[in-house]
């Protein structure tokens, strides 16, 4: 049993914890990760089986569309990245 938690990016806006802190904290090197198609270029598992995903948002005018960077450090240790978007991430209620 693998443990997870969420941060949201208000929070840490918040208590001004920066992506670099992040990236320090959870040792993350955001430099050696590899261009990727959402699978972990080493051994193709899916980045939803991961020890560590991190997104850099990129800035948007709309409160339902997101899109970014999703950083993954697979199972077996590869870092990688690939880019995505949503058009439903926070729809007003």
């Amino acid at each position: 049993m693998r443990p997870k938690f969420t941060v949201s990016t208000a929070w840490a806006e918040k208590v001004g914890f920066s992506d670099e802190d992040f990236c320090q904290t959870f040792d993350i090197d955001l430099e050696s990760a590899e261009a990727s198609d959402g699978r972990c270029p080493k051994c193709k598992k899916s980045s939803e089986d991961s020890n560590l995903n991190f997104y850099v948002w990129h800035p948007s005018d709309s409160p339902v569309k997101a899109e970014g960077i999703q950083y993954v450090r697979c199972l077996c240790g590869t870092m990688y990245y690939f880019g995505w978007k949503t058009e439903t991430l926070w729809a007003p209620q």
